[in-house]
């Protein structure tokens, strides 16, 4: 259980975050889906409170966390960045765009970038939501592959998801 002054903490990083944007909306993390394979957080809010497929969620920094995959009356389903079925278009610095896609292994790949963008690790990822700039994380690896058009990069995400305790949902 959380002492008073790590909710107070907490608190204090959620108001500052909403004052910033107040067109988000604040939602509490139940828990995570007991399993390896699936990476999924269960949030208070559902369709009572007007959440839909596809809202995207960050974490008190601003940093993405996933997107809401099903909405139910009372709760949501988050699937997390790094989930198999998680995807996304993202940005590589202003080079180029690219999927950002969850692994099996709990990594983060973008695919579909060809050979010839100059791609180099510490690059940002990162993704344009209305007007609001979204980091996800910095490019990890890139590797070249000798039978395929392009490029292997795996990404480095900025959150921890798995110690997100509130999350912004984006209107």
């Amino acid at each position: 259980m959380k002492t008073l002054e790590e909710e107070n903490r907490c608190l204090r990083r959620a108001l500052g975050i909403k004052e910033r944007r107040p067109d988000l909306i604040y939602a509490r993390v139940l828990g995570f889906y007991p399993s390896g394979f699936r990476k999924v957080a269960f949030i208070d809010l559902g369709k009572r409170d007007g959440i839909i497929k596809g809202t995207l969620a960050i974490d008190s920094q601003g940093y993405l966390l996933g997107k809401i995959s099903q909405s139910f009356n009372e709760y949501s389903e988050l699937i997390l960045l790094d989930d198999p079925y998680f995807s996304l278009p993202v940005l590589i610095e202003n080079k180029t765009a690219g999927l950002l896609k969850g692994t099996l292994w709990g990594s983060l790949k973008i695919l579909y970038v060809e050979g010839d963008k100059n791609i180099s690790i510490g690059d940002k990822v990162w993704l344009k939501y209305a007007d609001l700039p979204i980091v996800v994380g910095r490019v990890q690896r890139v590797r070249e592959t000798k039978n395929d058009f392009f490029l292997d990069i795996e990404v480095k995400p900025k959150s921890n998801v798995y110690s997100v305790r509130e999350v912004f949902l984006l209107k």
